[in-house]
């Protein structure tokens, strides 16, 4: 294995480690198919806190218990057969306190167990959500937590008995040290269980600093007992209609989530391989606390869009597109699929936010990564949409169908780069990556298309006394004119949303005279309109500007077309001049001053020299 081709995170892999797990020929079922254990990896956290995880290769296993097992609940059923296609690497250990203060700079566990090396507790699925964000800003690879079925693959390691270490039948199910079955010794050599049950003064009683005990045939320790550990799954009350492939079972937001192992206070029978409980996502207990999946790669990378992680979103996704293809803005579809939500007049189908370009965008690369025609359908499905919704001029609403009511929705729309998100999709299809997405029809459908959004963006340009400047938010479709948007967003010239514009005409190759006069001209304003030596700092309920020859270059979000003044607006709508002059929900709850002239003003020199 090439370690800097798997993990390009140059210092933060400490070590990658090859072992081989012997497995014990007695504790192998027939049923699983290609089940390996591999390489190990240790990672560094901060404050060089080192975690280890263990390579699990595919295979498939049988999950849940069949009617025959002895302690079997029925949310265990009905037994069905899981393949897991993918390698994935998991936790060599239960994250413990310390590497969760490392993260965090906290330590939930408050009892029963407190040290270093001991299991973090008290925490809630969304807790451990929260950590997860965390490790994933360490750009040190994709961090989650497992499935229920990627959890049971790697406790069961190639077993099909009631433990990964045998079914141990000699005595009751309770409290009782009773031998393996399978593997040598009894279950206290493998399992923390019923922990310190005479008293809670007893030194015994709670967690077990992780790695004291045997591990399975993964080289995984504590997959029974010590602590309950969060999986990403809600918790369904059986396996009707589970998925079979080890991705993630999401119907809805919130409901309880999935725990899995058992944990040291419960008796043998509720640390089985088996045994699953729901709990509150929002709620933390003694005896909850969690294992890490790893993958070594980034999230939307190309690896990434092969997963079924990025399928599920996908799935997510379609759920929520509109029978005339569109999508709404602002939804978390990464964390479920339509639930019935309503939205008011045309919300449901926008381009703005993202909304629909995103959409068609990810669609595209999970189909370019798995092949899978739904993916396709749905790209060409919007697609559709939004050639249907383009204007004659060939600008794009906000929102459409229209709602013809003089609402800012069905305007031309820049704000937040909308129609540049639209263009960028009919230019992947022209000559970028999506070009294999449509047939010849279609793909000349959206040559006009784009041809015809070029032609609005350049008159869309404000011309102020005879000198071409840059854009405004949003733009009468019919006479092209500068527009308001919501009661606080004035008809202007926009420091903000122009940048987008002017990047997206640099971005074109050989670009005709006419396009390069229009960058040049908004660039000379973009100049022009800079905002130096003056920096706002927020004093109580106000603004003031303070006079620094250091202060960044900044421009207003918003320009008087006429006066070239920086302008505001309170929900009211009237026109003011100092920003001082706005009621406090408006002056701290917008962004009036941006810095995206700054990007455009470096790009420039780069843009000039390739022209060349």
């Amino acid at each position: 294995m090439n370690s800097k081709q798997l993990y390009p995170f140059d210092g933060l892999v400490k070590s990658i480690v090859f072992v081989l797990v012997m497995f014990a020929p007695a504790g192998w079922a027939g049923s699983a198919e290609k089940v390996e254990a591999g390489d190990s990896v240790t990672l560094s956290l901060p404050a060089d806190v080192e975690l280890e995880l263990v390579r699990i290769g595919p295979g498939s296993f049988m999950m849940g218990s069949p009617e025959s097992e002895r302690g079997r609940y029925s949310d265990e059923g009905p037994y069905h057969k899981v393949a897991i296609g993918y390698d994935f690497y998991m936790g060599k250990y239960e994250v413990t306190q310390k590497q969760w203060k490392s993260v965090m700079k906290t330590n939930p566990g408050r009892r029963y167990g407190v040290g270093d090396e001991y299991p973090v507790s008290h925490v809630s699925w969304d807790d451990c959500q929260r950590f997860v964000g965390e490790l994933n800003r360490l750009d040190i690879g994709l961090f989650r937590l497992p499935s229920e079925a990627e959890w049971e693959y790697a406790c069961r390691a190639g077993t099909q008995s009631r433990f990964y270490f045998g079914d141990s039948l000699e005595s009751g199910d309770e409290c009782q040290n009773s031998r393996c079955g399978k593997l040598p010794g009894n279950r206290a050599d493998y399992m923390w269980f019923c922990g310190g049950k005479e008293a809670p003064d007893n030194p015994d009683f709670g967690t077990i600093a992780v790695g004291q005990l045997k591990p399975n045939a993964f080289g995984l320790y504590d997959m029974h007992g010590n602590v309950w550990e969060w999986c990403l799954d809600q918790y369904h009350f059986n396996y009707e209609g589970a998925p079979t492939d080890g991705r993630t079972w999401v119907d809805w937001d919130g409901a309880p989530r999935v725990l899995r192992g058992g944990g040291w206070g419960y008796h043998a029978r509720k640390c089985r391989s088996a045994v699953r409980c729901g709990y509150s996502a929002g709620r933390g207990y003694t005896f909850h606390g969690l294992r890490l999946v790893w993958f070594p790669y980034k999230k939307y990378s190309q690896q990434w869009f092969k997963s079924w992680m990025a399928e599920v979103i996908g799935d997510n996704m379609i759920s929520y597109q509109t029978q005339i293809g569109a999508w709404p803005k602002n939804m978390h579809m990464e964390a479920h699929g339509y639930q019935g939500e309503k939205f008011t007049k045309n919300w449901a189908t926008s381009i703005d936010n993202g909304a629909t370009t995103r959409q068609m965008n990810f669609m595209a690369k999970l189909y370019h990564a798995t092949g899978k025609k739904p993916f396709k359908k749905s790209f060409i499905k919007g697609l559709d949409y939004l050639i249907e919704a383009q204007y004659g001029n060939g600008g794009w609403p906000q929102r459409y169908p229209l709602s013809n009511d003089g609402d800012y929705g069905d305007f031309i729309t820049f704000n937040d780069n909308a129609m540049v998100n639209v263009m960028n999709v009919m230019r992947s299809i022209l000559d970028g990556p999506n070009s294999d997405m449509v047939d010849n029809r279609r793909r000349n459908r959206v040559k006009r298309a784009y041809e015809k959004g070029f032609d609005c963006i350049v008159k869309c340009q404000v011309v102020v006394n005879g000198r071409p400047t840059v854009w405004c938010a949003q733009h009468d479709p019919k006479t092209l004119e500068p527009r308001h948007g919501r009661s606080y967003e004035l008809a202007s010239l926009s420091g903000g949303e122009s940048a987008g514009v002017v990047l997206f005409l640099m971005s074109i190759d050989k670009p005709s005279a006419r396009i390069i006069k229009v960058i040049e001209d908004a660039v000379a304003w973009y100049q022009s309109s800079k905002i130096t030596g003056i920096r706002f700092e927020r004093v109580g309920d106000t603004i003031e500007m303070i006079k620094d020859a250091n202060a960044p270059t900044l421009w207003a979000r918003f320009y008087d077309v006429k006066s070239g003044r920086a302008i505001f607006s309170d929900y009211d709508g009237v026109l003011k001049y100092d920003i001082r002059q706005l009621h406090k929900d408006r002056l701290f709850g917008y962004r009036w001053y941006v810095r995206s002239g700054d990007v455009v003003l470096a790009e420039y020199p780069k843009w000039k020299k390739r022209i060349k």
